[in-house]
C-alpha cells in the first residue's frame, strides 16, 4: 500500500509541477502580448505625429491610442516650458467635464 500512495505522491507532485509550469507559460504569453500591444501602440503614434498637422488632432490620436491600452476616459497632456517654467494644458478630455456639458 505504501507504494501505491508513494506513486500517487510522485503523481501529485508532477501535476502540481506541471500546472505551475502551465501558468508561468501562460504569463509570459500574456507579457509577450502586452508588449507587442505597446509596441504597436508606439508605432501607431509615430505614424500619426508624421501625418498629422494638426496638433490637437494629433493629440485625440494619441488619446484614442492610450485607451486601448488602458483606462483614459480623463486624459490630459502636458507639456513643461523650461524657459517660463511653467505646465501647460494643450489638450484634456475629462468624463466629468463631458457629463457637466450634457
Amino acid at each position: 500500500m505504501t507504494e501505491d500512495r508513494s506513486g500517487a505522491d510522485l503523481r501529485d507532485v508532477e501535476l502540481a509541477a506541471a500546472q505551475a509550469r502551465i501558468a508561468e507559460l501562460e504569463a509570459l504569453e500574456a507579457e509577450r502580448q502586452r508588449a507587442e500591444r505597446v509596441h504597436d501602440a508606439l508605432y501607431r503614434i509615430a505614424a500619426a505625429a508624421g501625418a498629422t498637422e494638426d496638433l490637437h488632432a494629433f493629440y485625440a490620436v494619441i488619446h484614442g491610442i492610450v485607451a486601448e491600452l488602458m483606462y483614459a476616459d480623463n486624459c490630459y497632456i502636458a507639456l513643461y516650458d523650461d524657459q517660463r517654467k511653467m505646465i501647460n494644458f494643450p489638450y484634456r478630455a475629462a468624463l466629468l467635464e463631458a457629463r457637466a456639458t450634457r
